[in-house]
Parts: structure tokens; C-alpha cells; sequence
């Protein structure tokens, strides 16, 4: 899916999560049962202050009105701690695709 920089991403229940910042690819073992996801959208949010890292397994499809959504909701993205940067990202250890 071909997502722009500062698009508007939206949650399952149609909550604002933020602008679309970049996308972090994960080089060492990838493991979903764990966690431990290929790839993470950087979404931020202004209003929060904080940035969220979105396992791209949870890219959901646009909506008829053009919005990208999520295929989860807000109260999983914070039970889900999506706010905590991944380790590979905060060592570095990945890599950053920006967003045209």
C-alpha cells in the first residue's frame, strides 16, 4: 500500500492516531507470536505528543472517503503499548523508509 508522509492515520473505530511519519524495517529475526513484527509505520500525534509504532500487519485499507485506517482500535494500540519505541529502532538497528 502506497502511504504518503503525513497522511492521516485512523484507528478501527475511527479515531485520529496521527500523521504517517516513515516506516521502520526490522533486519534481524522476525517473529509476530512474539511480537516481534517485519515492519513498523512511525505514526505522530500533535495533539498527544507522542509517536506510534504500528506493526504494518495492522494496515488496514482506505475507506470510501479516502481515510487510511487501521484494522485495530484505540484501546489496542494502548493496551498494546504501540507508543514504546521497538529496540531495533532505538539501537538503530533497522531500516528507515521515508515516506514521499
Amino acid at each position: 500500500m502506497d502511504i504518503k508522509r503525513n497522511e492521516a492515520v485512523y484507528t478501527s473505530d475511527d479515531v485520529l492516531l496521527g500523521n504517517a511519519v516513515a516506516i521502520f524495517r526490522r533486519t534481524d529475526e522476525v517473529n509476530p507470536k512474539m511480537k516481534l513484527y517485519a515492519a513498523y509505520l512511525k505514526v505522530f500525534n500533535f495533539e498527544m505528543g507522542d509517536d506510534f509504532f504500528v506493526p504494518t500487519n495492522f494496515i488496514g485499507e482506505r475507506s470510501a472517503d479516502g481515510r487510511l485506517h487501521l484494522t485495530i482500535n484505540m484501546n489496542t494500540v494502548k493496551r498494546e503499548t504501540m507508543e514504546r519505541m521497538p529496540n531495533f529502532v532505538a539501537f538503530q538497528q533497522g531500516i528507515r523508509e521515508e515516506l514521499a
